[in-house]
């Protein structure tokens, strides 16, 4: 501000109208918490990592797991599952996508199986951001466990019936050849029977 000869004050500069800039912020906010609302509410474990194994996102189901990307997998990841488990990681910057099958532990201490996927946003291998996702398939692995479990059994008992099939065509033929004999030796006494007779 100035004042002019006359004393009167006075501004000078310009002005510019930033609405259109403040709306296109708002609308980004609000695209922003909407996308978090629906990663919050995803019925996965859900993480954006940088490169660097940073965690830029984690979603709320996530969070017991974050022991995942800080070097601690052990506490979380099935002892028998840790190679998979390691191997996954170390590969997380080296393929556009990967998805393997581990246990992690809940809440409760139970495992529970998880199948883990990892993208690179972008889909290039090594790309600076890698959406990983984890979707419990515990109910899945135990469904098949069961079908293999009833197609085993199923197997066992058409083998036994097949077995017990067989035994009654071999008791069968035998008394059937047991039959034809004595026919046959009926048949021979009637022969030699007449014959004397004669």
């Amino acid at each position: 501000s100035f004042k002019t000869a006359a004393g009167q004050l006075a501004w000078d500069g310009v002005v510019t109208d930033i609405t259109v800039l403040k709306q296109a912020e708002e609308a980004r906010r609000a695209s922003d918490e909407r996308y978090r609302l629906y990663a919050e509410n995803l019925p996965v474990l859900a993480w954006i990592l940088r490169r660097d194994g940073g965690i830029v996102f984690q979603s709320r189901r996530a969070l017991p797991y974050s022991a995942l990307f800080e070097n601690a997998a052990d506490s979380v990841v099935h002892p028998d599952d840790a190679k998979a488990a390691a191997g996954f990681f170390e590969d997380l910057d080296q393929s556009a996508e990967s998805r393997v099958e581990f246990r992690l532990r809940g809440a409760d201490g139970e495992f529970r199986w998880h199948q883990f996927s990892s993208v690179a946003v972008g889909g290039e291998a090594g790309g600076d951001i890698r959406l990983v996702t984890a979707v419990d398939i515990e109910d899945t692995k135990r469904a098949e466990e069961m079908q293999a479990r009833l197609a085993g059994l199923m197997e066992q008992r058409v083998n036994d019936a097949t077995r017990q099939l067989r035994d009654q065509m071999d008791d069968r033929q035998r008394v059937q050849e047991r039959m034809l004999r004595s026919q046959k030796l009926e048949a021979l006494g009637r022969l030699t029977g007449g014959i004397a007779h004669d």
